[in-house]
């Protein structure tokens, strides 16, 4: 919709300057989104993009620059999966008591934080006094509001903490 200002000149409504200025957006970022070359399906479920995200043994070419999509003859197949875990050849190589070392200290690093943070849940349980801190001799009702609060989150952020470390020593062999 056009809209008359009473001095002659005609000027197009605000939601359709909306809609001008996204389709102008989309105009000027399609060349940009179209240029990027090969797209390519991802085990993980991603898409990856570039040069060298097609070498991935669990990927396969879904879209090109050069010629729209891949070959659909491929894309109705299957997508037979190699293993990510083969590593090239140059790759350093670990030996098994090095490795065992290094989850070892894994393991203590993790114990030792989790032993930490559940000895500040502790002291933070104790001030916080189930919602009723001992109130302090310099602080007014909306600084202890403001205390009560701050121990709140930083209630919510220990034992989330801690449940995160759990989750990393679970994972562990």
């Amino acid at each position: 919709m056009i809209v008359d200002d009473h001095h002659g000149f005609k000027f197009p409504e605000v939601k359709d300057m909306k809609h001008i200025l996204f389709f102008l957006t989309l105009m000027a970022v399609a060349p940009v989104v179209m240029a990027q070359g090969v797209i390519y399906e991802c085990a993980s479920g991603h898409a990856a993009q570039g040069k060298n995200a097609g070498s991935a043994p669990v990927c396969r070419k879904i879209t090109s620059s050069e010629g729209g999509t891949g070959d659909t003859r491929a894309a109705n197949k299957p997508v037979t999966l190699i293993s990510a875990s083969v590593s090239p050849e140059s790759f350093p190589k670990i030996d098994s008591a090095t490795q065992k070392a290094r989850d070892s200290d894994r393991r203590q690093i993790l114990l030792d934080e989790t032993m930490a943070e559940q000895r500040k849940l502790q002291d933070l349980r104790r001030e916080f006094n189930n919602g009723q801190p001992a109130r302090r001799v310099d602080e007014n009702a909306a600084a202890y509001q403001q205390r009560v609060t701050l121990l709140k989150g930083e209630l919510s952020r220990s034992e989330q903490n801690i449940a995160a470390l759990s989750r990393e020593l679970t994972k562990l062999k």
